[in-house]
């Protein structure tokens, strides 16, 4: 298994569609969390997606939507690695 250090987790600038996310997923997780900031639960919901980079390669794109800030993180896997896994890994340094 393939695991990411927590400095590729990067917010997504910008606005993303959620909507179109959810189609493309291949793997959707729901779950609650608590922020850090203000001890308040709110949702957050993960998506599995492959894309294409701008290098020709096709990636496994983890992204993290957190509703409570408004914000979308990202991170990038070898296309072999298995949804399931990288959602588990990226949740383990996002809880954190």
């Amino acid at each position: 298994m393939y695991f990411v250090p927590i400095s590729e987790l990067r917010k997504v600038e910008g606005i993303i569609d959620v909507e179109k996310l959810r189609e493309r997923a291949v793997l959707v997780f729901k779950d609650w969390a608590k922020c850090h900031e203000c001890d308040e639960y709110d949702r957050l919901e993960v998506f599995a997606v492959y894309e294409n980079t701008d290098e020709g390669e096709t990636k496994l794109c983890i992204y993290i939507v957190w509703y409570h800030t408004s914000s979308v993180y990202v991170v990038e896997y070898p296309l072999n690695t298995d949804p399931l896994e990288a959602v588990k890994d990226v949740l383990d340094k996002f809880y954190d």
